[in-house]
């Protein structure tokens, strides 16, 4: 009861960005199709509270990903005028696993509660969906869901919204490719319960030039660090046995223990348990989920490291029309890859193509990149079709 609403500028497209990049690769992984569809339009910039908008959000997806195992999962975004004139943001996320019973549907939002499919991974609390809709209807809305067995299931979340007249804060226009200059790669132990918040760390940082090990829970995490291995502890706050704050407390008072990096990671909104995690030694605490930019930052600055970033894109190219006479001189695989790609929402297969493109057609490859950014499938297909 002591959650509030945090109001201010966010850029709706930067978010649907930040969970194509956290969710494409865990749907690809297990073979499932994924799609975000963006509203027409844009960009925009909308005054509300980001964060728990983001933590609504990252558990359906979570949620979808995890108990479909084939199929695909779909994200689309709608700004429409409400009943009463204000304008809504309304987010379905659909996916084709199991569906729900009626017995199911009557209890799914209480606490503590978990489907048939939840137990029997045997994974998570049955809190996600209780917070996730108080958080929607703190935030003026509503989160509901419609499903039956064997057809999968649509949640929907949504709450009011009104357009900025701010700018959304800026974000870092390049993404971190690598690491200038270092003698070895730096070392980083990620600690997590949750075994698909472990393998998003443990590839953001590999991606960058780190090696990494894992640890499930605080006492894993202080075992590990006995030996002085890691430079760079991640560390969640939530877990079962030892939890964050305490293992980060025991990892203080090791030998070597004072000079390790320890960023805290947790999706708590009280800032008293914040406030916990900074007392017993962490040097910076980030809200789940947290953004990949967000995260290299903090660890960049913490070790002294120099980040090497990916070439800027060329801004006339990018701005060139898309024309039919520019994708004229494609190769048909190309394009038949490009529309399959498309169609299965596969944004990482797409871009692969895209560059392929670009050795026919330059301008067309910058058109298809632009839209390809905005994760705007239906002028994709509009262009390939």
């Amino acid at each position: 009861g002591r959650a509030t609403v945090e109001r201010a500028a966010f850029d709706l497209g930067a978010l649907l960005e930040d969970l194509g990049a956290m969710f494409s690769l865990r749907a690809r992984t297990k073979g499932l199709a994924f799609e975000i569809a963006p509203p027409a339009g844009g960009p925009h910039v909308l005054l509300g509270d980001e964060g728990k908008v983001r933590q609504v959000l990252v558990n359906l997806l979570g949620n979808a990903v995890k108990f479909t195992e084939r199929g695909r999962v779909k994200l689309g975004v709608r700004l429409r005028p409400g009943p009463d004139g204000v304008q809504r943001l309304s987010v379905e996320v659909t996916d084709t696993g199991p569906g729900l019973t009626e017995a199911e549907l009557s209890r799914l939002f209480r606490e503590f509660e978990q489907t048939a499919a939840g137990r029997a991974l045997q994974s998570g609390t049955g809190l996600g969906l209780a917070i996730s809709r108080a958080f929607a209807r703190l935030m003026g809305g509503d989160l509901t869901v419609a499903s039956r067995p064997g057809e999968g299931a649509t949640f929907t979340f949504e709450i009011p919204v009104e357009a900025s007249a701010q700018a959304a804060p800026a974000r870092l226009s390049r993404r971190v490719v690598g690491i200038e200059g270092a003698a070895h790669p730096p070392r980083a132990l990620v600690v997590d319960d949750e075994a698909s918040n472990r393998d998003w760390l443990c590839q953001t940082l590999q991606a960058v030039g780190f090696e990494v090990r894992e640890a499930v829970d605080g006492r894993e995490a202080v075992a590990a660090c006995q030996g002085g291995w890691p430079e760079l502890v991640l560390m969640d706050l939530r877990m079962p046995g030892l939890d964050g704050c305490e293992a980060t407390g025991l990892i203080r008072a090791l030998p070597g223990g004072p000079g390790l990096a320890v960023v805290a990671l947790t999706a708590s909104a009280l800032e008293s348990e914040r406030a916990a995690f900074l007392a017993v030694g962490a040097d910076a605490v980030l809200a789940k989920p947290v953004r990949e930019g967000e995260l290299l930052e903090v660890v960049g600055r913490r070790l002294g490291l120099t980040w090497r970033y990916e070439a800027a894109a060329a801004a006339p190219a990018a701005a060139a029309p898309l024309t039919a006479e520019a994708l004229a001189g494609l190769p048909a695989e190309v394009l038949s890859g490009m529309r399959e790609a498309t169609r299965r929402g596969d944004i990482d297969r797409l871009n692969e193509l895209i560059e392929e493109a670009g050795e026919a057609s330059a301008i067309a490859a910058a058109g298809l990149r632009a839209l390809a950014a905005r994760y705007d499938y239906e002028a994709l297909n509009r262009a390939l079709a």
